[in-house]
């Protein structure tokens, strides 16, 4: 998704210097990637500054906002992890941390950016609101609903074979280190 240009007159230079480390910090001890969530917000204050947003407190207001950001992204992991768990094949993955490695990396190693983004869009919602968000997704990318849940259904596959090569991989491992002892 491309990002639009923003014209916007900063209030406080060096408060925007700050800012961008300040909510990294904050971001870090709670997520993987705290840079892409601290862009993320700065952006989005930056879109609130140029629609005409009053902010009397920038700091304040950017941590709101990064914190509304960490919901969003552990919302969409949650959602992330659910397509391994409608896989139709059984992986058999020892720990959740193991999982969730395995599908971060197969995310990044199988599909381009656009296509996980398509991936998390399609799985952020729930209830009645999953199928009016999927009716205007699929209007936006010029397909039917049935034309988009294939398309999803072809990335999760590849998803899914990744991960289950890793799992077997990790199996393969385990074998040979019980046979050794």
């Amino acid at each position: 998704m491309a990002r639009k240009e923003l014209n916007v007159s900063l209030p406080d230079d060096h408060v925007w210097l700050r800012l961008q480390p300040a909510l990294t910090r904050f971001l870090s001890s709670r997520n993987r990637d705290p840079e892409e969530l601290a862009s993320e917000s700065v952006f989005r204050v930056l879109e609130n500054i140029a629609n005409g947003v009053q902010i009397r407190n920038i700091e304040a207001f950017a941590y709101s906002i990064a914190k509304n950001v960490l919901k969003e992204d552990r919302r969409r992991r949650r959602k992330m992890q659910q397509l391994v768990q409608l896989s139709t094949t059984t992986v058999s993955v020892n720990s959740d941390e193991r999982q969730n490695r395995c599908l971060e990396h197969c995310l990044k190693k199988c599909l381009k950016r656009s296509e996980r983004k398509l991936l998390e869009e399609y799985y952020l919602h729930d209830g009645e609101e999953r199928i009016v968000h999927r009716k205007k997704m699929a209007a936006k990318h010029h397909l039917t609903v049935e034309q988009l849940r294939i398309a999803v259904f072809r990335l999760r596959e590849r998803v899914q074979e990744c991960v289950q090569g890793l799992d077997d991989q990790h199996k393969y491992a385990s074998n040979e280190s019980d046979e050794l002892l």
